[in-house]
C-alpha cells in the first residue's frame, strides 16, 4: 500500500555523486504459491533509501519444499563461468517458484562451504563459516560444523580424506563425484595420482559411510573423466604415497564424521496444537550435531546475525574484514521466525535507489522482520532473487546478473489460473532521463481498464534501472533495456525502455593521477556525469586558471562525457595560490572541479 511520496538525497557508492530520486514509500505483497509470499519494502532504513525483498515461506505447509542447487547442476564445466550460473537461469531450467542466491565463491562454480543437495554431499563445510540446513522433516539448522572424514583400507592406518569435489591442493585427498562434472582437470607438475572407484554403495553424505573398491591408477594425467558409476579419489603429497599401495579390487571405507563447532540451533516443527493461543509456537529449540547427519539441504555463507532473537555478529572470527561488515553493501539472508516461516530476504546497495546495509543493520532488520535466526549469505553483485519463468525481482548491482556457484530454490503449488485474459503493458515504450520515474500498468484492451496487479509480477533487463511491485519504473543507468509484467500464465509482456542521462551533476578528474608541482606543461582529461554517475555528452565546460596557463579555457565533452585542457603553472607565485576550477557552464548546482598545486 502507498503510504508517501518521498525523495532523497544522498551519497551514492563511489564513483556516483549525490542522487535526488524520487520513489514510493511502500510495501506490497504478493503471494506467489501456496505457502509462499513476496513482500516488498522500498522505503528508508537507518537513515538510507533501501529496497528490501522478502520470500516469507510457511514451513508448515506440507507442499513448500526448500532445495539447494549448484549452478548448471554440476560444480565444473569447462566453460568461461567455470559451472556457474545465474539465479534466474536455475529457477527457469529447474521450473521452481523462486530462488536466491547462496554461498560465496572464487568465480568458479565450487562453493567455498557446505552444499548438500537431496542429501548427497557436494561440497564440505568450512570449519569457519556458518551453514544453513533442513532435514526430511523439516528441522531448520544453523550452525558452524567441520567434517573429519577418513578411508580404510583392511587393517592399515587411515587415510584422511580433505575434501569432496574441489581443486585439490598440496598433500590432500579428495573424492571427486559425478556432481563435480564430466571430467576433472589435474594442477601441473606431477605427483598427482587418481583412483578410479567402482561400485559404490551410495552417495557422500555427513554421518554416512561407503564402501567401493578400487578401479584403476592413473599418475600423471592432465584430466581425468568421472565416472558416472563412480567417483575418483584425487591424491597429492604424502597421500598419494599412500594410496598408491592400494591393490586394484581391493575394497575400503570411507567415513564421513561430522563435528560442531560452536553453538547449533536446530529448530523442530511442533505438531499442531488445539489451543490456538499455541499456534504461534511453530518450532522447538534443540540443540545438536545429529541433525546435520539428517540434512537433506544445506548451504554456506557467514556470519551469524542472529541468535535466539538477539544481535549475534561473529564476522571477524569467521575471517570476513572491517569493510565487509561495516560498509554498506548489497545482501542476501536466511532467516526462520519463531512462527514457522522461512525467511529469504535481498537488499539492493550500490544504487541510487538502495544504499545496502551493514551487517548490523542487516541484523536489526532481519529482527524487524520476525527472525530469530538468521545468517549472512553471500552478497554484493552476486545478490539476486528470481521468481518463476526467470524474473529478476532485485535490481542487482551490477546492472546484470552474475552467475553464482549454488542458489537455494524454493518450490510449492501455484495458485490455479483463470483463462487467459488478453492484455498488454502500457506504455509499450518509453524514453526517460536518469533519476525519473515512469508508471507502468497492465490493461485489458477489451475491458480498457487495469488488471489485478496482485497477480502480476514486475522486473527489468539491462540494468537500466529498478521497477517496483506496483509497475513504477525509475531510471538509473543510461542505456536500452526493458520493463517486464509476468501474467500469473507465465506470459510476460515486455516494454522497451531508453534512459537518457540526467542534468550534468559534477566533474570528474580523470587525469592526471598526479598533479605536478613544476612549469611543465600537463594534460587535464575530465568527465561530466549526472547525479547517476551516466556521462554527459555535448556539455561545454569552462576552466579558469589562477596562477596558471590554460591552453584554452572552454571545450565540450564528447560521446562519452569527456573533456580535455592542457595547462602549466606559473611557478613564481606561491603554490597555496595556484587553483584551475572546471565548471559546467549553465547548470545550476553542478559541482565544479578544483586542481590545486601541490606544495612542495
Amino acid at each position: 500500500m502507498i503510504r508517501r511520496i518521498y525523495r532523497w538525497l544522498f551519497v551514492l557508492w563511489i564513483p556516483l555523486a549525490l542522487a535526488l530520486l524520487p520513489l514510493q514509500a511502500q510495501t506490497v505483497i504478493k503471494p506467489l504459491g501456496e505457502g509462499v509470499v513476496l513482500k516488498q519494502y522500498v522505503q528508508p532504513f537507518y537513515g538510507s533509501p533501501q529496497i528490501v525483498n522478502v520470500l516469507e515461506i510457511d514451513l508448515r505447509n506440507p507442499s513448500v519444499r526448500i532445495e539447494a542447487e549448484v549452478g548448471t547442476g554440476r560444480v565444473y564445466r569447462p566453460d568461461p563461468t567455470q559451472g556457474r550460473e545465474a539465479v534466474s537461469a536455475a529457477v527457469q531450467r529447474l521450473g521452481a517458484l523462486a530462488g536466491v542466491n547462496a554461498d560465496f565463491f572464487p568465480f568458479t562454480g565450487d562453493p567455498l562451504n557446505l552444499h548438500i543437495q537431496g542429501g548427497e554431499l557436494v561440497s564440505e563445510p568450512s570449519p569457519r563459516r556458518s551453514v544453513f540446513g533442513v532435514t526430511a522433516e523439516g528441522v531448520l539448522l544453523f550452525g558452524t560444523v567441520e567434517m573429519r572424514a577418513k578411508m580404510m583400507m583392511g587393517e592399515q592406518e587411515p587415510v584422511p580424506l580433505h575434501g569432496v569435489n574441489r581443486p585439490i591442493q598440496q598433500n590432500e585427498c579428495v573424492l571427486i563425484t559425478p556432481r563435480w562434472g564430466e571430467a576433472y582437470p589435474l594442477p601441473e607438475g606431477g605427483g598427482t595420482i587418481v583412483l578410479t572407484l567402482r561400485e559404490l554403495n551410495g552417495v557422500p553424505a555427513l554421518g554416512n559411510t561407503l564402501q567401493a573398491k578400487v578401479g584403476e591408477m592413473l599418475i600423471n594425467q592432465r584430466s581425468c573423466p568421472v565416472p558416472t558409476d563412480g567417483a575418483l579419489l584425487v591424491a597429492t603429497g604424502a597421500c598419494a604415497e599412500r594410496l598408491k599401495q592400494w591393490q586394484s579390487g581391493s575394497t575400503f571405507t570411507i567415513r564421513f564424521d561430522v563435528e560442531p563447532i560452536g553453538e547449533q540451533v536446530a529448530l523442530s516443527p511442533e505438531p499442531p496444537q488445539e489451543d490456538n493461543r499455541l499456534a504461534s509456537r511453530a518450532f522447538r529449540r534443540q540443540h545438536g550435531i545429529q541433525f546435520w547427519k539428517q540434512a537433506k539441504t544445506a548451504v554456506g555463507g557467514g556470519p551469524w546475525l542472529l541468535r535466539n532473537g538477539e544481535v549475534f555478529i561473529d564476522a571477524a572470527p569467521q575471517g570476513f574484514n572491517d569493510g565487509f561488515t561495516n560498509n554498506r553493501h548489497p545482501r542476501t539472508v536466511v532467516g526462520a521466525t519463531a512462527d514457522g516461516k522461512l525467511l529469504l530476504v535481498t537488499v539492493d546497495g550500490r544504487q541510487p535507489m538502495s544504499g545496502g546495509m551493514t551487517l548490523l543493520e542487516l541484523a536489526q532488520l532481519m529482527k524487524q522482520l520476525g527472525a530469530s535466526d538468521a545468517i549472512n549469505l553471500d552478497g554484493g553483485g552476486s545478490t539476486t532473487l528470481a521468481i518463476r519463468g526467470g524474473l529478476v525481482v532485485n535490481s542487482p548491482s551490477e546492472g546484470k546478473e552474475r552467475p553464482v556457484a549454488n542458489a537455494v530454490m524454493v518450490y510449492a503449488p501455484r495458485p490455479a489460473v483463470t483463462e487467459s485474459t488478453d492484455a498488454q503493458i502500457e506504455p509499450v515504450s518509453a524514453v526517460v532521463r536518469s533519476g525519473e520515474s515512469v508508471q507502468f500498468v497492465v490493461r485489458s484492451p477489451e475491458k480498457g481498464q487495469a488488471l489485478n496487479s496482485s497477480a502480476i509480477l514486475f522486473g527489468t533487463t539491462g540494468g537500466i534501472g529498478f521497477v517496483d511491485q506496483n509497475g513504477l519504473f525509475t531510471a538509473f543507468k543510461a542505456g536500452k533495456g526493458a520493463v517486464n509484467a509476468l501474467l500469473p500464465d507465465d506470459r510476460v509482456l515486455r516494454a522497451e525502455v531508453t534512459v537518457l542521462p540526467g542534468d550534468p551533476a559534477r566533474i570528474v578528474l580523470v587525469q592526471p593521477t598526479a598533479v605536478p608541482s613544476d612549469n611543465a606543461r600537463f594534460e587535464i582529461v575530465a568527465r561530466v556525469v549526472d547525479r547517476a554517475g551516466n556521462p554527459c555528452a555535448g556539455v561545454s565546460v569552462q576552466l579558469q586558471g589562477q596562477a596558471a596557463y590554460p591552453q584554452r579555457d572552454s571545450a565540450v565533452t564528447d560521446q562519452n562525457g569527456i573533456v580535455r585542457f592542457f595547462a602549466s603553472w606559473e611557478v613564481s607565485v606561491p603554490a597555496v595560490h595556484s587553483l584551475i576550477t572546471l565548471t559546467v557552464s549553465d547548470a545550476k548546482g553542478a559541482t565544479p572541479l578544483q586542481i590545486k598545486r601541490p606544495v612542495k
